[in-house]
């Protein structure tokens, strides 16, 4: 008997704990395409990096801040935006590949100073043959891998935008796309 009524209340929260996740609230969204694209870096906003040293053909930088101007499109909707971005870099001369991971804000101004989107964003440099002496950024680039994950904030709070680019380096007048999705709770 005394088994019986130790086992009962197990088994009774065993088959709600298998039930709980089918009974939560299921989170809706609507995937709808997004892009983004450079337009023009902002002039005298890139900063060297804070912190740099050379490990033989490999050169790490801390802090690398730059900020540029953009594009970006959700669905049917198009943005200016402003990217202010610090970033981290390691460059293997011998390979010619960067590797930087930068903690990024986008704003969008049109909208207000508290709305656009914020995370990382990774990008692998190939061809890479120097680092710019004046901001550390990576010169002759061939090709490049991006990769973003930002999530909104203000007017685009709950949003998650994810965008990569896998291709060359195209340099003006045709500015490289950024594609992808932004995840819009419904």
């Amino acid at each position: 008997m005394n088994r019986k009524m130790i086992l009962a209340p197990i088994i009774v929260l065993l088959m709600l704990l298998a039930v709980a996740p089918a009974m939560a609230c299921p989170t809706h969204t609507q995937k709808v395409p997004a892009s983004e694209w450079t337009t023009a870096p902002v002039p005298g906003t890139s900063l060297p990096p804070k912190y740099q040293w050379n490990m033989g053909s490999i050169t790490v930088e801390i802090g690398y801040q730059s900020d540029v101007k953009g594009t970006l499109e959700i669905g049917s909707n198009t943005y200016v935006i402003y990217s202010h971005a610090v970033s981290d870099l390691v460059y293997n001369s011998k390979t010619g590949v960067a590797d930087r991971v930068s903690n990024a804000v986008w704003y969008v101004p049109t909208l207000g100073a508290s709305d656009g989107f914020s995370g990382i964003i990774t990008i692998d440099s190939y061809g890479v043959t120097s680092l710019n002496p004046a901001t550390g950024a990576p010169v002759g680039t061939t090709s490049y891998s991006a990769h973003v994950e930002l999530r909104g904030f203000g007017e685009f709070k709950g949003q998650t935008l994810t965008l990569s680019y896998d291709g060359p380096n195209v340099l003006s007048p045709t500015p490289t796309i950024w594609t992808g999705y932004c995840l819009i709770p419904t």
